[in-house]
């Protein structure tokens, strides 16, 4: 079960440079989250072309807040609209505390 739980836009300057303001950029998902009665996980999703973005999905089964971060990430060319997806694998719940884009430049 996946719920939306918060948007992820780049900057107004982003945005009007398009996806050419991150080329040559490693893109990571990071949130801090956690769990209760089972694992909860999160994904960052593609809203433009509605696909997940592979090797995004992060989880956990801590009770406490835990910060995970995925590995570089490849987005698709081009202006896209992105979200954190959050979800459930034996109805719990989940708790967002923070979801966000860390960008490294070259």
């Amino acid at each position: 079960l996946w719920l939306l739980k918060c948007a992820l836009a780049p900057s107004l300057e982003e945005m009007s440079n398009g996806y050419a303001a991150w080329t040559g950029s490693r893109v990571y998902f990071e949130v801090v989250m956690s769990a209760s009665d089972g694992s909860a996980s999160a994904r960052l999703f593609n809203v433009t072309d509605g696909v997940a973005v592979d090797g995004s999905e992060l989880s956990t089964v801590s009770a406490t807040a835990v910060r995970l971060r995925s590995p570089a990430l490849t987005l698709s060319s081009g202006a896209k609209e992105y979200r954190a997806d959050v979800g459930t694998s034996t109805g719990g719940a989940g708790i967002v505390y923070a979801a966000r884009l860390i960008v490294e430049s070259s």
